[in-house]
């Protein structure tokens, strides 16, 4: 950061920090923005530049920024800034700022003419464009010769008029009184002609708009883009008054004859949700779905040209959301299954490759790489994808696992080469280590039949891996012998691991005088495992945690619940957890609490804030988000200083009694005379 002035180099020294420590501290933003927006040029360009790289979609703070700059006319940033920001942040108070910034540079009628017809076209559809709808009328209108009836200024105006009343704007309703009127003046016949015609049109597209506004009540189109592990109370509210707009708009409420205009206005809103909510994939893909879709159904229709352009349209989220969200590599793979549905599968490898040079751990997308090699360049295609993942020292035996399925399932020599690939992989010592990938290789032996090798490599696993990670290969390894072997090694397998425990045990105590098989429920525990079979048990479900160990009871429940088994680690999700002993539930470790005493930074010269109160903080708007009138709090707390709190409470009891005996005359005035003279009696 530039330091704005020396009496301020101690507050951005603690910003500065604040929002390194925390890239998505909006309260330390906002603070630096109001620093940026009380400065002179250029001090103000850093903090904004700054900010607009972390928020790039805020549109509020981007018109801030460009503002400042047409304050100091430094109309060639202006021009810069405009090209970044105008097309990919569609936003009513930034084209109405570009539009006053051309008006200041004195370009020529026609252009700005064509200005305000693409500012107008961008935004149809939001209702913040009634002011850009009467700023372009006023300007038509100026080119109206008076007395003209029949000139091409006074057509344009005519249209201009016509084409806002059957838009949603805020401006609807003035901008049809001002219609009549004008054409009051213009021509009468035309006027009771068209007030018919387009008074209908105005009735149904203000129920609409005032359906909107009532709708979107507390939206803000400047929300900062936060990434899901930031989502608040506030975000959730935005994100349910988006999603109500999105499902009014695809509704059409305003009946629309054409299909584009109401896929035009639905995706203006996708647009707009996404400069808030940039970071979330889901919003992503739900905008690139609906185009897509639409595209499908116009393409039935005989619609090739919109079909294609809505295409195109998707091609252009896919782009943004890839960049928006660079770690979500799920709209990377949805991208590369769209250009291979295109038939640039070209293109789509190289998104591959570019993806794998970014990853920190790029196994998953080597995998997907060698999938798509398969469908679009065949078997050898996808083995060359192999040989460049296993010479990357970052990927994951997942590799070996998915290349060693696609082999069994593409010919006759398949199972031979799946038994090298992932016999391959086991000479890493750490897959072999690796109780998943362990897995994934006994379970294809299994599959395969070959009864011998599979009983080697459950013996060579048990000798290998760490015994605390053996509890599932030995379930594994028992429940498989109950399939293809004889009683006998049955019992001897549980042998072997009664052996296995016991040697833990002592390990873990000390006390070599621990007898084996003092446990009941480990006793159980065999039974149990040799005699279930998928999902099915020897006993009800309800007696289970009598009789079998906690340890059985976490293995059986995540195997019944689908969950992988390959950790030994017990199951702490609580969906998947039941009464196993004292606790129902996981309890906290309250050993680990430590209470908070509040301390003074001599640095900050501040109290630091308690968890509670900086969540409050953080969920405040921060101060630029109000456009409103400031209050000058130095100005109210002085006058209620100043005020003399008893001559007002005298004050006001004094016009209490004022309004009371006035209210009583009034009473009695309305009263007859003759009954007036009782009531006095």
């Amino acid at each position: 950061f530039v330091l704005l002035s020396f009496f301020e180099f101690k507050m951005n020294k603690e910003l500065v920090s604040a929002v390194e420590e925390n890239p998505h501290d909006l309260h330390a933003w906002g603070n630096i923005l109001h620093i940026a927006e009380t400065s002179p040029s250029p001090s103000f360009r850093k903090p904004f530049e700054l900010y607009l790289k972390q928020f790039p979609t805020n549109s509020s703070v981007w018109v801030s920024y460009i503002r400042k700059e047409l304050q100091a006319k430094n109309f060639d940033e202006v021009k810069v800034l405009f090209k970044t920001c105008l097309g990919s942040c569609p936003n009513a108070n930034l084209w109405n700022l570009y539009l006053e910034y051309l008006r200041q540079i004195d370009i020529s009628e026609n252009d700005l003419k064509k200005a305000f017809e693409i500012s107008i076209n961008t935004l149809n559809g939001d209702v913040d464009v009634g002011s850009i709808w009467e700023k372009y009328i006023d300007f038509l209108q100026s080119k109206v010769v008076e007395g003209s009836h029949y000139s091409q200024a006074l057509v344009d105006t005519r249209k201009a008029f016509q084409k806002s009343l059957s838009q949603t704007h805020r401006g609807n309703d003035v901008l049809w009184g001002k219609y009549l009127q004008w054409e009051k003046t213009i021509n009468k016949k035309i006027l009771l002609k068209n007030r018919t015609i387009f008074g209908s049109i105005h009735t149904t597209t203000n129920a609409v708009t005032r359906d909107i506004i009532r709708m979107t009540a507390g939206l803000n189109k400047s929300f900062p883009s936060l990434p899901p592990s930031h989502e608040s109370k506030t975000s959730i509210n935005q994100r349910k008054i988006w999603e109500s707009l999105l499902a009014f708009e695809k509704k059409n409420p305003l009946k629309l004859n054409m299909d584009m205009e109401v896929i035009d206005r639905v995706h203006l809103v996708f647009k707009q949700y996404l400069l808030c909510f940039s970071h979330y994939p889901s919003v992503w893909h739900e905008a690139i779905s609906y185009l897509l879709t639409q595209a499908k159904d116009l393409q039935s229709k005989g619609d090739v040209a919109s079909s294609q352009e809505l295409h195109k349209r998707a091609e252009l989220l896919y782009k943004d959301a890839v960049v928006a969200c660079p770690h979500d590599h799920i709209l990377h793979f949805a991208y590369a299954d769209f250009l291979e549905e295109k038939g640039r599968s070209s293109e789509a490898k190289e998104l591959y490759k570019t993806l794998v040079g970014e990853c920190e751990d790029p196994t998953l997308v080597f995998v997907q790489w060698i999938k798509h090699a398969r469908r679009t360049e065949g078997l050898a295609a996808a083995r060359n994808v192999f040989k460049i993942a296993i010479t990357d020292k970052r990927s994951g035996p997942e590799v070996f696992t998915a290349a060693a399925n696609i082999e069994l399932c593409s010919g006759s020599d398949g199972a031979v080469i799946c038994k090298r690939i992932l016999n391959r992989g086991m000479r890493n010592e750490a897959f072999a280590a690796n109780p998943s990938f362990v897995m994934s290789y006994l379970t294809l032996l299994e599959n395969m039949g070959d009864v011998e090798n599979t009983r080697a490599l459950y013996e060579t696993v048990l000798t290998k891996l760490p015994a605390a990670q053996c509890a599932p290969i030995w379930e594994r390894y028992i429940a498989y012998e109950t399939l293809v072997g004889d009683l006998n090694n049955v019992l001897r397998l549980e042998d072997r691991r009664r052996q296995q425990q016991w040697e833990m045990d002592v390990k873990k105590t000390g006390n070599v005088n621990t007898t084996k098989n003092n446990n009941k429920t480990d006793k159980m525990d065999y039974l149990v495992t040799r005699y279930s079979f998928a999902n099915l048990l020897p006993c009800p479900s309800e007696t289970l945690p009598s009789i079998v160990s906690e340890e059985k009871m976490h293995y059986l429940e995540r195997q019944a619940n689908g969950v992988s088994v390959s950790s030994s680690q017990p199951c702490t999700d609580i969906s998947t957890l039941s009464v196993t002993g004292e606790h129902k539930y996981p309890l906290p470790n309250m050993s680990q609490l430590t209470p908070f005493r509040p301390f003074r930074d001599d640095d900050a010269v501040m109290l630091v804030r308690t968890p509670h109160v900086a969540k409050i903080l953080k969920d405040l708007p921060p101060p630029y988000s109000w456009d409103g009138d400031i209050v000058d709090v130095d100005a109210l707390m002085n006058f209620l200083c100043s005020t003399d709190v008893k001559a007002a409470e005298k004050t006001a009891q004094d016009m209490a009694k004022l309004d009371h005996n006035e209210g009583k005359r009034e009473h009695e005035d309305d009263i007859e005379p003759s009954k007036r003279s009782h009531m006095k009696q």
